[in-house]
């Protein structure tokens, strides 16, 4: 699995779009959240967004993250962000990325949406909170995946925002304890710059639907019965959204669950509307 073919095929810009020009020379760090982030999780997102900023870094963050703790910090630092999502521009050095969807998403959807392209976008990824649920922890599994290190916020044991950051410790992430622990773990980071340079100087190719694997991978122990049963028919033949949605009343859960697959690595969406299965999975 490649960066390349997870790229959305169409991203919208908005805001100051010069901040995408230093994107092989200056490191991004993703900044992760949940959904309801707990008090200490915003003081720490505020803290590291406006540190980081002030060390001369781009910090991303997700619309439906915590974006509004992460844009006041970077504010603060009168420094350069990067929001991912829909949504009105706050800062003046701060650009705005959006994939285009092919359908009508749900907040949930276009949740997993923005994380995936902050996984592509970053050289480093920084948990503040998940649960210790897939989807929580698939956006930083994906980046670790291409290559980008990953940062985790320690937190409280007993508290359930804290415990997808402290599985990705016990996976080996580095320590978020200070910012000079995420300045350090940037020091990995300038060959995924140079691969991103080559990538960007490629011309891209025109995207074909992917063919069928010879060897149908079986889904990853754990995965959610309701993803199985989607990519259980997409490898059976159904492999767009309209196929699948044939004689149902909605395609919102539908939907959902093709952009959960995508985001862990089972599914490639093509050019053409079509899905296809990955070989592997991110474990």
């Amino acid at each position: 699995m490649t960066a390349e073919s997870l790229a959305p095929d169409t991203i919208s810009i908005g805001g100051d779009a010069s901040i995408l020009s230093a994107l092989d020379r200056d490191p991004v760090v993703a900044l992760l959240g949940m959904a309801g982030a707990s008090e200490y999780g915003k003081r720490v997102a505020s803290l590291l967004a406006r540190e980081l900023a002030a060390a001369g870094l781009t910090v991303a963050c997700g619309e439906h993250d915590l974006a509004a703790t992460v844009r006041a910090g970077v504010g603060q630092a009168r420094g350069r962000a990067i929001v991912v999502g829909e949504g009105e521009q706050t800062n003046e050095r701060e650009c705005r990325l959006a994939e285009a969807a092919q359908y009508d998403r749900s907040p949930e959807a276009a949740q997993l949406a923005d994380r995936r392209l902050l996984a592509l976008l970053a050289d480093l990824v920084v948990v503040v909170e998940a649960g210790d649920c897939e989807r929580d922890l698939a956006a930083a599994r994906l980046a670790r995946s291409l290559g980008a290190p990953i940062a985790a916020v320690p937190g409280p044991i007993d508290a359930r925002a804290s415990r997808g950051a402290n599985a990705l410790i016990g996976e080996g992430a580095v320590i978020a304890a200070c910012t000079e622990d995420l300045l350090d773990a940037l020091v990995s980071v300038s060959g995924r710059r140079r691969r991103r340079r080559r990538a960007r100087r490629a011309r891209r190719p025109t995207r074909e639907p992917a063919p069928a694997p010879a060897v149908k991978p079986e889904p990853a122990p754990g995965l959610d019965p309701r993803l199985v049963a989607v990519l259980t028919r997409v490898r059976g033949g159904e492999d767009t959204l309209a196929k699948l949605c044939a004689g149902q009343p909605s395609c919102e859960q539908l939907a959902l669950a093709l952009t959960e697959l995508e985001l862990l690595g089972l599914l490639r969406h093509a050019g053409d509307g079509s899905y296809a299965a990955c070989a592997a999975h991110l474990g």
